[in-house]
């Protein structure tokens, strides 16, 4: 099978659990906007749905957000390019209004994103303010996008990478497995709260943003005249960090073209010391500083969930007795890095429970 598909079905929901978290609301409101995201994730995660015509009930609640009724009876992907997702934000923030009426609760991300525009407005922000912090619906909605967009894409191909590296050596997976069998049993399957248990995990997903960092190149910008190496860089010069270059600098990493996970861990690699929060310059797959990658917690999470889960549940073999030195490393160079050649692989149920 593709390990592309089932990676889909593996991923934690964190769109749902980040973007918009149901609760029991009563009302028009809940319905539109659960239908509208559904068909939105939908279409983020390249599946399709029965048609629904969701513009009759959604212009009952706001006309003024909407498109024509025609352009929502679409399919789901002509649905979301004929209208923004974007768009359908203010009834959002309309239900989370609604929702902490009911039930107040503490906040996930985007009523902590909504709840900085009412603290903006209150120290004198927003589009009209003169004083304060500058905090709108806009960099809600783009926060939201780059989560929703930004995040399936690049956790995808890095579990596949894993996935890839891991065949290619079985030693470093039968280990991960046997790490797996110890703390979690073959009694059930892994659960979000096994994760900061497993070490060598950890460092399996480590050294694979080292050797394929999903975003090879950062882009960023001077702000001042400055010397850098020998060379004068004036100011407004775009600068691009080669973050895959770094990854693999033979001065920095002793075995810098292997991948050995083992490198990151505690009392036995070099490279222990390492973390990902960009303070460490040869190990920048998220970047560093104030335009650092905002993903720099949450996609460790889900790419460490993702991988814990088809390496616990699975024994993993390549199709038609393939030997794992024949695999295709090839890269598809773009903005994110990906596999030039699809993983196949097939799994065999390892565990005693289904999953």
């Amino acid at each position: 099978m593709e390990l592309v598909g089932l990676v889909a079905c593996v991923q934690p929901g964190y769109e749902d659990r980040g973007c918009v978290r149901a609760r029991p609301v009563h009302g028009q409101e809940r319905r539109v906007c659960c239908s509208a995201y559904k068909t939105l994730l939908c279409t983020a995660r390249n599946q399709s749905e029965p048609e629904h015509n969701v513009a009759c009930e959604y212009k009952e609640i706001d006309s003024g957000v909407c498109a024509p009724a025609a352009a929502l009876r679409a399919p789901a992907r002509e649905k979301f390019c004929a209208v923004s997702p974007l768009l359908l934000l203010p009834s959002f923030v309309r239900v989370r209004e609604i929702e902490e009426r009911v039930q107040p609760r503490a906040a996930p991300t985007v009523d902590g994103l909504l709840g900085f525009i009412a603290q903006a407005k209150q120290a004198g922000g927003g589009k009209d303010g003169d004083g304060g912090p500058r905090f709108t619906c806009d960099n809600v909605k783009a926060v939201m996008t780059d989560m929703l967009f930004g995040g399936p894409d690049t956790i995808g191909a890095t579990i596949e990478w894993a996935m890839t590296e891991m065949i290619r050596s079985p030693e470093i997976l039968l280990r991960l497995q046997q790490e797996l069998a110890d703390v979690v049993g073959l009694g059930r399957a892994v659960d979000e709260s096994d994760l900061d248990k497993l070490p060598f995990l950890k460092c399996v997903v480590k050294e694979t943003f080292r050797t394929h960092p999903p975003i090879p190149m950062h882009l960023h910008g001077t702000t001042k005249d400055c010397i850098l190496g020998g060379y004068s860089v004036p100011s407004g010069s775009r600068v691009l960090i080669n973050a895959w270059a770094l990854g693999r600098d033979g001065e920095a990493w002793k075995d810098a073209d292997k991948f050995r996970p083992s490198r990151f861990m505690p009392g036995e690699g070099e490279a222990a010391r390492l973390d990902l929060k960009g303070g460490c310059y040869e190990f920048l797959p998220f970047g560093a500083g104030r335009r650092s990658c905002p993903a720099q917690g949450l996609g460790p999470y889900a790419v460490e969930f993702a991988v814990a889960t088809l390496a616990h549940g699975f024994e993993w073999e390549l199709p038609d007795g393939m030997n794992p030195a024949e695999l295709d490393m090839g890269d598809l160079f773009g903005v994110t890095v990906s596999r030039e050649k699809r993983l196949y692989a097939v799994p065999k149920p390892r565990l005693t429970c289904s999953l």
